[in-house]
Order: C-alpha cells, then structure tokens, then sequence
C-alpha cells in the first residue's frame, strides 16, 4: 500500500531520478579567512614590540625613581646647610656647602662629560642654561668662586641667604623637571 500523500500528487517523470538530501562540504581550515591573517599579524606585532617596550618603560622608571633619590638627598643636604648656617651663622661655610651641593646635582642629573670640567665663567653660565632663574645665579658669581677663599667677616648674611635662596628655586626646578 502507498501511502497517501504519494498517490494525490500527479505522477513525473522526474520523481524517482532525485536523490536524497545531502549536507555541504564542511569548511576548510586552510586557508584562514582574512580577519584571521589580520588577528594573526597583530599578534606576532605584539610578540615581537611588546618585550622591549616594557623593556623601555622600566628602564625610564628605574632611572625617575633614582634621580627622585638623588634629588630628594640633595633637597635635605639643603636644609641641612642651611640649618647649620642658622646655628654657626658662618656665611662662608653656608656658600662652600652651596657650591659643593650645585655641583653634586648637576653631577646627578646632567652628563657627567658636560658638567665635571667647568670651572668659572663657563660654570655659571651653565647652570645659567639649565634654569630660567631672575636673577640668575651668575649674578651671584663671587659667592660661588671665591666663598672658598675669603675671611668669614668679608661676606654679609644677606647676601648668603639671597645665594641660599636662589640654589634652593634653582634645585627646586631641576626637581620638577628631572621627576
């Protein structure tokens, strides 16, 4: 017996030559659809920079965190000097201590083959460059070359303290600049 579905339908030649229904090919994996290559040359980017950058970014935050140090130390041998200037009241010892101190920071902070050579005029004139100070510490030059080498009595507190307080805006400076 057929069933009843076959006999109602007009009979055609057709009918009996199909075949069943079949399912497609399953999807290769070779080659990979272009979004993939994207994705894959992105990867290999990052594999390749990625080392150094970090590499990079720690060396930068190594050396901040060291100048901090540096200058943190230098920012308490300032109050230091200045506290022993206001307790000997020695004027000589505060612009020795100050020169000293200048020089130990530029030391730390600029190149060492820029810095440990000069001597006088050259000297002021380059932490002149380094620090847009009104007035600049030139103008303070006898205190800084010749404190050394002068009597206690021949320099005037005023003038040490104008010398301490312009090394302190300009260590302030190189702080904010070199952090």
């Amino acid at each position: 017996m057929t069933p009843p579905l076959l006999t109602s339908l007009p009979h055609t030649p057709a009918l009996p030559e199909l075949r069943d229904i079949h399912l497609p090919d399953a999807v290769a994996w070779w080659p990979p659809a272009p979004g993939w290559w994207l994705v894959a040359v992105i990867v290999i980017t990052l594999i390749i920079l990625l080392p150094g950058r970090i590499k990079k970014f720690n060396r930068r935050r190594q050396l901040r965190k060291e100048n901090r140090a540096r200058l943190d130390e230098v920012r308490d041998q300032l109050q230091q000097l200045h506290s022993q200037y206001l307790q000997n009241q020695n004027p000589v010892a505060l612009c020795s201590g100050l020169s000293v101190l200048l020089r130990r920071a530029c030391l730390s902070l600029f190149e060492h083959a820029d810095v440990a050579g000069l001597t006088g005029k050259a000297w002021l004139a380059f932490l002149d460059r380094q620090c847009p100070l009104s007035p600049p510490l030139s103008a303070s030059a006898d205190l800084l070359l010749n404190t050394p080498y002068q009597p206690i009595t021949s320099i005037a507190n005023n003038d040490a303290l104008q010398l301490h307080h312009q090394c302190k805006k300009w260590l302030e400076y190189q702080l904010v600049k070199h952090a």
